[in-house]
């Protein structure tokens, strides 16, 4: 009998009560909460940041484009004349054989940092505008789902 006493108190100390497992996971909810709150406004600031860094780098391509050809692309041709010759007018008679997507190694136009193709319009071969839909990928927005333009 003495020997279950004895086994029963050290069981007691070392066991954990309820009330000590509860604190700990409200505490750990806390602490998730307060880090959740500040790190997810800072993601998508990141991917607006990341958008405008790829709508440059699109923008030092359509500059190369323009140099060779004498204007830009025309909003039907879209961004895939930075990767090919376009077949249709206005047509380009000094088009680089390689093409001018410098940012692509994979021979595919990047898209913005929420995976939705970039939105390209230029109808006079002398401005034109890129545009990203947000993470949305619907027209206007507020925030992270606002669009983002290469005018801005």
């Amino acid at each position: 009998m003495a020997m279950s006493l004895f086994f029963k108190k050290i069981n007691r100390k070392e066991a954990f009560t309820l009330m000590e497992i509860l604190l700990v996971l409200v505490l750990l909810g806390v602490v998730v909460t307060f880090t959740a709150r500040n790190l997810f406004p800072t993601l998508g600031k990141g991917k607006i940041g990341a958008t405008k860094l790829t709508m440059q780098a699109l923008s030092g391509d359509l500059d190369s484009y323009r140099i060779d050809c004498g204007r830009y692309p025309s909003t039907a041709q879209g961004l895939q004349a930075l990767l090919e010759a376009p077949t249709a007018a206005p047509l380009c008679k000094n088009y680089y054989s390689d093409g001018y997507l410098a940012s692509s190694k994979k021979k595919t136009i990047p898209s913005d940092a929420w995976g939705w193709p970039f939105k390209y319009e230029c109808d006079d071969g002398y401005n034109y505008k890129i545009i990203s839909l947000g993470r949305d990928g619907e027209p206007g927005g507020d925030g992270e789902n606002s669009d983002i333009s290469s005018e801005d």
